[in-house]
């Protein structure tokens, strides 16, 4: 990884101020793959025409017969997401944008998103993604080295995947994001470092690098529980991590969250809305949504979703109020996976109520974890490692 020992990390707060909105924002779920990768285990199903429409039709429905507050219907975000939504017709993205510009007020500049595939084909829809509306493209690189990809059972190449940002610039898309994965199965430090500086190399405003989870039940989980797949070894995850955040930093993509890496002004403002407790409608199978007093899912099986909305009924289930107490700790748990931390006081005056926190907080200081800035508490990139053991000390 090349290194700049010269670079702090430093975020000015106005960059975070930015995103501050009063405004919604909508999440529209597109399920449909036309493979499903093998570390995947997202609510996801083989694309077919005809099932494909009838959810199109339930979707719109779904949009059309919400209940929405009127003080909520005014929103300033888009994203559909998935599933590959690129796999639909750009009319199909049409229709869906369409049908929530009825049932919500769209502020003017509202950032409006569109997860794709970096395939050829899906690549040459994206003139008529722009013209349907879409105004952010977030593509599913995940690396830019073939042997990985093939690994992952991914259909695209990495030069695909680079034409892919580059189609995207020259139709008009000013702002891409894309996501790279690290931890993958015969990833090594050459390999990783080719696909984060190409990566950096592109004209991309916004980068999202997760590090691979292994959920039970997948056929990459499988693969590594059997022997045939090897994983690269924590130690590797940590130091690539540690130098991708001060690499990334150098290159102008600053972290402002765990996995997220933004040039100034071009952090997500829709994902931005999930870490600040931001009212969210979610439309589709497996859904969430959150209206800023309740919570509730959409159910996750497809087959449920069509019969509950073709017959008049609502797919929400699991819906109910978050107290003060779980408000409260929603606010450290999202506060803390950002750059721009917590409130001091609000987290001493937690921390005094908790015998547990008291004897561990100062711990997680010591291991220089956690730091505080003016008056502020948040994760160094060291403590953003092992920021779901830390985090889970206040759940």
């Amino acid at each position: 990884m090349i290194r700049n020992p010269q670079s702090s990390i430093h975020h000015p707060q106005s960059a975070i101020d930015n995103l501050q909105s009063q405004h919604a924002g909508v999440y529209v779920h597109i399920p449909f793959c036309a493979t499903k990768c093998n570390y995947c285990d997202f609510s996801t199903a083989p694309f077919e025409e005809a099932i494909a429409r009838r959810y199109l039709s339930a979707l719109l429905q779904e949009i059309r017969c919400a209940e929405v507050e009127p003080h909520l219907q005014s929103i300033d975000t888009v994203y559909i997401g998935g599933g590959t939504p690129s796999i639909v017709s750009g009319r199909t993205v049409e229709e869906i944008l369409e049908e929530v510009a009825r049932k919500f007020t769209l502020v003017p500049g509202s950032e409006i998103s569109l997860e794709m595939n970096p395939s050829r084909q899906e690549a040459e829809r994206a003139g008529y993604y722009r013209s349907a509306g879409i105004n952010r493209l977030s593509i599913g690189v995940q690396s830019f080295v073939d042997a990985e990809l093939i690994a992952m059972t991914r259909a695209h190449s990495a030069r695909e995947a680079q034409e892919a940002v580059y189609r995207a610039v020259e139709n008009g898309f000013s702002n891409v994001s894309i996501d790279l994965i690290l931890g993958l199965p015969g990833q090594d430090e050459n390999s990783f470092r080719r696909s984060i500086e190409t990566a950096a190399a592109l004209p991309i405003r916004h980068l999202s690098l997760y590090l691979l989870e292994l959920h039970s039940g997948t056929p990459l989980h499988h693969s590594v529980r059997s022997g045939e797949s090897g994983l690269p070894s924590d130690e590797f995850v940590s130091r690539q991590y540690l130098e991708s955040v001060e690499f990334l930093e150098f290159r102008g993509l600053q972290q402002y969250e765990v996995s997220n890496f933004a040039r100034p002004g071009c952090q997500s403002r829709h994902n931005w809305k999930y870490w600040t407790r931001v009212p969210c409608f979610g439309f589709g199978m497996s859904s969430h949504s959150f209206d800023g007093v309740r919570r509730w899912n959409n159910v996750k099986s497809l087959a449920r979703y069509l019969e509950r909305v073709e017959s008049g009924e609502s797919p929400r289930e699991n819906e109910a109020e978050v107290s003060p107490a779980e408000s409260l700790k929603e606010e450290i748990f999202l506060g803390l996976r950002t750059r721009q931390g917590v409130c001091s006081q609000l987290l001493d005056d937690f921390i005094r109520e908790k015998d547990r926190l008291q004897k561990r907080w100062p711990l997680l200081m010591e291991q220089r974890w956690v730091e505080r800035r003016c008056d502020r508490y948040a994760l160094t990139p060291a403590g953003w490692l092992v920021s779901n053991e830390i985090l889970s000390e206040f759940m």
